[in-house]
């Protein structure tokens, strides 16, 4: 039996929508001794059925399968690390493309180098329009030292900012991560952070390709990234752990401006990407509560940060409370926020302090019962949903939303009688109480 130079390793989880491409991507590299552990983490898809179509044509692939094993992909991707047999370790996700040199090309780096971890960069996708895009953010190579061969002391005043954290931007000599028992901790969305940075962290030889060898799906509606928000604490948790363990492992001081700076730019871009009301709520009580502090030490000073922007950031989820900081984010983003039709003011003799409120209409009205009870505290707003919610942004929602959620009343939220009646309508259909329905026109 030939060395197998490289075990690919494919956490799969209902993604058979793009799961053959993937497979070609692989099965197609010009470097072909290879294996291919493909493990299935209870799909509901086509995506098995898909699996065994492709293992009884190539026996270089080998399946596994999980129930569902948890959180994110870490557990399929430990059990592909439990399996391997390669001299080294590449990852890939299910929706994702390999360039069809770039095993070989990472394999003969790593063999002239002896590197036990090669870098390459990636670049983003679509498959439906088949339009790719230059992200520039997987791999900065710009802040990589200037020579062949390198450790991560090497540049540690900028070693967070240099890389990702994506495990799929590397080659990793599997002894290597076998020696120093790196494996992927379950978050979800952000399971790979740890292993990547442990392992560079780790690494007495690191090496970079100057390509982008890998294409990374973005219109995947089942991907972690496109659901990061259905666990909202996924960001802080996993920055914590990899703290802890840069400090059990004596290494966090020389890295730490380029830890906080990164942990922070990380936590706060998943707090502005969040587009439920509820995770950004969840989210920032976490770092308020607590995490901030953690991941922020006293010793690093405003002149530590990289950008005055993410230090008045951080300062402000320190100092506000909720209500202050969300007044203060809707302020920045919505130039017309007080622009109000003096006509319409909050309806609080229609309301208990305690009622479960959801807000339908994201226009002038919407925004001023929305603001008025963030200062007044009325009642208990639950939701906020527009059929135009995507143009709105956050923290609106889809009105689907109501489907999914415990409510008292909905406050119709329009300037005009012709889009209240329309929305009366339709929550009546919806099967919405005719009493649950507040319409300032029925008064």
């Amino acid at each position: 039996m030939a060395e197998i130079k490289v075990s690919v390793v494919i956490p799969v989880y209902n993604s058979g929508k793009f799961l053959s491409q993937t497979l070609d991507s692989i099965l197609t590299q010009t470097l072909s001794d290879i294996e291919v552990l493909c493990v299935d983490d209870g799909s509901l898809d086509s995506g098995p059925e898909i699996l065994e179509t492709y293992a009884k044509k190539d026996p270089r692939i080998r399946l596994f399968r999980l129930k569902n094993s948890g959180p994110g992909a870490a557990d399929a991707r430990n059990k592909g690390l439990e399996e391997a047999r390669g001299k080294y370790l590449s990852f890939l996700d299910a929706d994702d493309l390999f360039d069809p040199d770039l095993l070989k090309k990472a394999y003969e780096r790593a063999e002239i180098t002896g590197a036990d971890a090669v870098l390459y960069d990636a670049c983003s996708f679509d498959s439906d329009s088949g339009d790719f895009t230059d992200v520039g953010t997987y791999i900065l190579y710009d802040k990589l030292p200037a020579k062949e061969i390198f450790q991560a002391f090497d540049y540690k005043d900028c070693f967070f900012q240099a890389e990702s954290g994506a495990a799929w931007c590397g080659l990793y000599r599997r002894l290597f991560v076998l020696e120093h028992g790196l494996q992927f901790k379950a978050h979800h969305h952000t399971d790979d952070l740890y292993f990547t940075y442990t392992a560079l962290l780790s690494a007495e030889r690191i090496t970079a390709l100057p390509d982008k060898l890998l294409f990374y799906q973005d219109n995947n509606e089942f991907s972690q990234t496109a659901t990061r928000m259905t666990d909202p604490l996924a960001a802080p948790a996993a920055w914590k752990e990899l703290q802890a363990w840069m400090q059990e492992n004596q290494c966090y001081d020389p890295f730490k401006v380029s830890f906080v700076n990164k942990a922070l730019e990380y936590c706060r871009w998943y707090l502005e990407q969040s587009r439920d009301y509820h995770a950004f709520e969840t989210l920032w009580k976490d770092l308020h509560g607590g995490s901030l502090e953690t991941l922020w030490p006293e010793d690093v000073r405003r002149e530590d940060f990289y950008e005055d922007s993410l230090f008045d950031w951080a300062q402000d989820i320190r100092n506000s409370d909720f209500p202050a900081f969300l007044f203060y984010r809707l302020q920045k983003t919505n130039d017309r926020l007080f622009a109000y039709d003096p006509r319409f003011g909050f309806p609080i003799d229609r309301v208990q302090k305690d009622d479960r409120v959801v807000l339908y209409g994201a226009g002038e009205v919407g925004r001023r019962y929305f603001m008025e009870n963030l200062r007044c505290g009325y009642c208990r707003i639950v939701a906020w949903v527009d059929k135009h919610y995507e143009k709105a942004g956050f923290p609106v929602t889809s009105p689907d939303t109501l489907r999914n959620i415990s409510f008292d009343k909905v406050l119709i939220c329009a300037s005009s009688d012709g889009a209240a009646e329309s929305i009366e309508r339709d929550l009546r259909e919806a099967g919405v109480e005719e009493t649950g329905i507040i319409n300032q026109r029925t008064y």
